[in-house]
């Protein structure tokens, strides 16, 4: 399969051979829940919010499962929530300060594709979570500003409280040295509600000797993931650590979906491939779990894992 992350049957792709069942077993956790978001108490939308370059749902394989304010009017150019951000209604660009968090760039369109692209509408490609709602909140481009970010923490702190069902968040980014005021901000979004699912970064470095930022920050609710490729393999990009590196996930020969103008889908490499995979993961059990806690819902991811030899001294699994 194309999409070996989910379903491996010795996939051979871009960087060679794979091994059958090197997967997340997806299509066992499809038979269970592929993501419904009507619960019996009611409407219950699993939304995962996407902190990264954007997410362009003119590609049809995301259309359906944008996240819509529920508060905020479309393009009338009104505050109608009051919160202080004019037609906030898929999220908002924090880098540009406007309500269009349409992606150019391309990566934060392939991760969305990964957590939640549409499934079974017989177009490119499926996410892990076939009906979860993407939240779009943008950062920048290949750079996301700090001042950007933190308006994305607080944004998504903000809805959680306001009742918006936000499982998780997905940062597929990082990089830049440790900070007080971003370890707070952080930590805020976990304590609202939200698992904070972040990539180990690409350097092929220890993180427990050289930290990785913000997925190295000392908090229980954030799930740091690195990248195996699909010979079921560390990827030779990827960052790891025995302490600071939780779990490995697909990184390797991803395809997801792009910008239209991009060309739809591509495969892309990195740990901001792995992590999407997780943040998916953590939305299925959200349906499955409501209300579960960050700490919960973590804890069965880890619990989750298959235990490999070949990964043994690099993460926590």
């Amino acid at each position: 399969a194309i999409q070996w992350g989910h379903n491996n049957d010795g996939f051979f792709g871009p960087s060679g051979v794979g091994i059958a069942d090197a997967d997340i077993d997806a299509i066992e956790a499809w038979e269970i829940t592929t993501g419904q978001t009507v619960s019996p108490e009611g409407v219950n939308e699993v939304v995962i919010a996407i902190i990264d370059s954007g997410v362009d749902f003119n590609n049809p394989d995301l259309t359906a499962n944008a996240w819509h304010n529920p508060r905020e009017i479309p393009d009338n150019q009104i505050d109608d929530d009051g919160n202080g951000l004019v037609d906030d209604y898929f999220g908002y660009d924090f880098a540009d300060l406007d309500s269009d968090p349409t992606d150019t760039q391309g990566h934060g369109t392939h991760v969305a594709g990964t957590v939640g692209a549409v499934g079974n509408n017989q177009l490119f490609v499926t996410g892990v979570n076939w009906n979860t709602k993407i939240m779009a909140l943008r950062a920048g481009d290949a750079g996301l500003s700090s001042a950007a970010l933190l308006g994305s923490y607080n944004y998504i702190v903000e809805q959680k409280l306001l009742g918006v069902n936000i499982v998780a968040s997905n940062n597929s980014y990082g990089g830049s040295p440790a900070s007080g005021i971003d370890r707070f901000a952080i930590s805020a979004t976990i304590d609202a509600g939200i698992l904070f699912v972040a990539a180990s970064g690409n350097d092929a470095a220890n993180n427990d000797v050289t930290q990785f930022f913000p997925s190295g920050y000392d908090l229980d609710g954030i799930l740091a993931v690195g990248a195996s490729d699909s010979a079921e393999q560390v990827a030779i990009f990827s960052s790891n650590g025995a302490a600071s590196v939780d779990i490995h996930a697909p990184g390797v020969d991803i395809l997801s979906t792009r910008p239209p103008q991009l060309g739809f889908v591509d495969f892309l490499d990195g740990t901001s491939m792995a992590s999407p995979h997780a943040a998916g993961v953590a939305g299925l059990l959200g349906d499955l779990a409501p209300g579960a806690s960050p700490i919960d819902i973590k804890a069965w991811i880890m619990a989750g894992t298959d235990v490999k030899p070949v990964f043994a001294g690099l993460s926590v699994t």
